[in-house]
């Protein structure tokens, strides 16, 4: 049975209770106060049930999840337009110890050994998503370490240091 009667609508807005396809206005002719299709489009075209894109009590965001495009769009399409979220933090990454040489420094004499905890650290805590502020070696030397400790201290979330 065909009932003659259509209404304009717009791209997403809800249609009539009763109703089962949408004819784009491209495919329609305005002759005055009728319409005329002139290209036609299958029963059910372009119409959607409501709720069709989650189930009830689907998680559809899981705690820990990093926010993205998509992740905006599901909150968006459901008025969520605030969340809580964690900011990687910021953790400052030292060795200690004159004996502590970093990659590409020459040695000056035989006690002296390569840093590695350093640049294992950083590639960890990289790993595992925190922002890295690297700083090699530190001598032994109470001002270079206070300095490192008071510049780290204003910049990083947290201080990471290996050594004596």
């Amino acid at each position: 049975m065909v009932s003659k009667t259509c209404i304009k609508t717009f791209t997403g807005a809800l249609m009539p209770k009763g109703s089962d396809t949408l004819v784009p206005i491209e495919n329609v002719e305005v002759l005055e106060d009728r319409i005329k299709i002139v290209k036609s489009v299958p029963k059910g075209f372009a119409v959607r049930d409501v709720g069709e894109n989650y189930k009830k009590d689907e998680v559809l965001i899981k705690k820990g999840t990093i926010i993205g495009f998509s992740e905006v769009g599901v909150l968006a399409s459901l008025n969520i337009p605030q969340i809580k979220v964690y900011s990687k933090p910021i953790i400052a990454v030292a060795s200690t110890g004159s004996e502590i040489l970093d990659l590409g420094v020459e040695k000056t004499n035989d006690s002296q050994i390569r840093s590695s905890n350093h640049l294992t650290l950083e590639a960890l805590f990289t790993q595992c998503g925190a922002e890295v502020i690297q700083n090699g070696p530190v001598d032994d030397d109470i001002e270079n370490i206070t300095n490192f400790f008071e510049t780290s201290l204003k910049k990083a979330d947290i201080v990471v240091t290996t050594g004596g």
